[in-house]
């Protein structure tokens, strides 16, 4: 049975007995348990200083998951709890009627934003949990702790952040001095950063569209679903999200805005290196919830055109993962090739899958594991070669369990678990060209390719870029 933290309290249990939970006593949504012991939930904390837009952000993302069965077959969404429905619709109303937003109190619990989502990037149920962080913790370092227990279970922070308020700041904070807040409060409870994923929301990018480079403002103005809340049924049907092809993009823009974060924001070299130290994953993606500059009056009568939210919600997903020693590493091997096990080879290799979680030893075709969580490999192959498959390895891995295969042969049942959840979580060794497609796969070629290189590129973990 899959333990589930809390989402109100963080305490990690089954929930056998019930739906109440055993730390707090309230009662957590079924609906929420259900699909958390089926997938691993993607908790997230949105981060940002006051007045830098993550208020905006927030009602765009709501509004965005709501149209997204659009332009995504049979997508749609469940808001799991009063407060989050409440939540939703006090941000709303705080935007369209161009309201301050009230200042969060700092709480040692605070409320989720808890949300299903169905039908999306190939998987039947994905649950949200999002942690909005008061833009005070920035002004007050100490302020951070009253949401430490929450952040020792979020595996990717949103760091929302206006460029263009951030050089007008007349506080002069700076990019790195928001990640020192992160960091220090995550010191202080002694919660290890390593493997966990940073995304920097650049916000507001209609005010310096024109200072970045001409391919960053291309993107942002190409977003195909900058209107999707107003399409029609014939107009969506023209926009079908092509998963992997919008990746690649988000891909390069990252890239592109990791450059342009070096060379032209303040603090962006501290940053850069600092978070590069702490082994997380770094990545840069660039919105803009409104469309043009709000700095009308209150009540102001705004079109709000919402550019490239949607990436930030594809990274979290796509990045979703178990942290350091927390996850479950199944490395499946192909008992038919012989130099698999000369040379230290597969030792290398389970050295290096063992810095990101506990690693258990499958031959592929087999159902038991070939040797207890964290022993080492055999040293020899099996004495009768198994079949080419990898079901039935991947059908008794749980929903947060990760997998690396090394083989030197075609996967006969591959293209059967070519879905969205399994090309995130697993990552294939090829031993020479050719043997497979798969999304996240690389070929191994000797003396060329250091093992913790193609480790670090398959399991996504210490690749900060």
């Amino acid at each position: 049975m899959a333990r589930i933290a809390c989402p109100y309290c963080y305490t990690v249990q089954t929930f056998v007995s019930g739906n109440e939970c055993e730390g707090c006593h309230r009662d957590v949504p079924r609906a929420f348990i259900k699909a958390a012991q089926r997938i691993a939930p993607v908790y997230l904390a949105t981060m940002g200083v006051t007045q830098h837009g993550k208020t905006v952000y927030l009602d765009s993302i709501a509004v965005t998951i709501e149209n997204l069965g659009k332009i995504t077959e049979h997508t749609f969404h469940d808001y799991l709890d009063d407060s989050t429905f409440k939540s939703i619709r006090d941000i709303r109303v705080q935007v369209l009627q161009r309201q301050d937003r009230k200042a969060t109190t700092p709480t040692e619990n605070p409320e989720p934003l808890l949300i299903n989502l169905h039908n999306f990037l190939d998987t039947s149920v994905i649950p949200l949990v999002i942690y909005d962080l008061a833009g005070e913790i920035f002004d007050d370092r100490s302020a951070i702790e009253y949401y430490t227990r929450a952040m020792q279970h979020v595996h990717t922070v949103w760091f929302v952040v206006s460029l263009a308020d951030l050089r007008e700041d007349k506080e002069g904070r700076t990019l790195s001095d928001l990640f020192n807040v992160y960091r220090a409060g995550m010191e202080r409870i002694d919660v290890d950063a390593n493997g966990r994923n940073l995304l920097v929301v650049y916000s507001k990018a209609d005010r310096i569209s024109s200072s970045v480079p001409a391919e960053i403002r291309s993107y942002l103005q190409r977003d195909p679903y900058v209107d999707l809340a107003t399409l029609s049924r014939r107009q969506a049907m023209e926009h079908s999200l092509d998963y992997y092809s919008y990746l690649l993009e988000m891909r390069k823009i990252s890239d592109l805005l990791f450059d342009y974060t070096y060379d032209e924001v303040p603090g962006g070299v501290p940053f850069i290196n600092m978070v590069k130290q702490s082994g997380m994953n770094l990545r840069f993606t660039v919105t803009s919830a409104i469309g043009r500059d709000s700095s009308g009056g209150a009540g102001s009568n705004l079109q709000y055109r919402r550019w490239r939210v949607l990436d930030p919600l594809i990274w979290a997903i796509d990045l979703n993962k178990p942290i350091g020693k927390d996850a479950n590493i199944a490395l499946i091997i192909d008992a038919s090739s012989d130099a698999l096990f000369q040379n230290d080879f597969l030792d290398e290799f389970f050295k290096s899958l063992s810095k990101y979680g506990q690693v258990t030893i499958y031959f592929m075709g087999t159902t038991s594991a070939a040797s207890s969580p964290s022993e080492m490999p055999p040293s020899e192959p099996p004495k009768h070669i198994t079949p080419a498959l990898i079901g039935p390895i991947l059908d008794q891995l749980g929903t947060a369990d990760r997998a690396l295969l090394i083989t030197a042969r075609s996967v006969r049942d591959l293209p059967d678990f070519d879905n969205v959840d399994l090309r995130a979580r697993l990552g294939i060794v090829a031993m020479r060209d050719g043997l497979v497609t798969w999304a996240r796969s690389i070929t191994y070629m000797q003396q060329l390719t250091p093992v913790d290189t193609i480790v670090s590129k398959l399991m996504d973990s210490g690749n900060n870029r």
